[in-house]
């Protein structure tokens, strides 16, 4: 299969470092109170899981690109960073970080999906129910 090379979407150790450190300051809380402290879990899911980028490419307000976006709005998906490329703007924006954003077109004409995790990104998708399949 053809995988595109996508770099996380900061590739900052110095955030990952931030982050263990607060919460081993607040993991005898979590261990015994998790639920007193929601985001901390969440932050928690983020660090030990593996995140997935999500770039869709096509116009905000077409109805191919609201179908894709319905079809990750409507799913608990932890871990995801979700970038748009609507515009030239957009993607220089993104690309001037993340190289590989460059090359994503939409597929024939249709707004397509690129999901990527760890590094490499799966072959685009244009149908939202094969979107809803990368993303369980």
């Amino acid at each position: 299969m053809n995988l595109l090379r996508l770099p996380r979407f900061t590739n900052r150790s110095s955030f990952r470092e931030s982050a263990e450190r607060t919460l081993a300051a607040f993991a005898s809380r979590l261990a015994a109170t998790p639920a007193a402290l929601p985001q901390m879990l969440a932050a928690c899911e983020w660090l030990l899981g593996e995140p997935r980028e999500i770039i869709l490419v096509g116009e905000r307000g077409d109805a191919d690109t609201q179908a894709l976006l319905r079809a990750l709005h409507s799913r608990f998906v932890p871990n995801r960073v979700i970038m748009l490329v609507d515009s030239h703007e957009a993607r220089r924006a993104l690309a001037a970080a993340i190289s590989s954003i460059e090359v994503m077109e939409r597929i024939e004409g249709r707004a397509s999906a690129y999901v990527c995790r760890n590094y490499a990104c799966q072959l685009p998708v244009t149908d939202s129910e094969k979107l809803a399949e990368l993303i369980q």
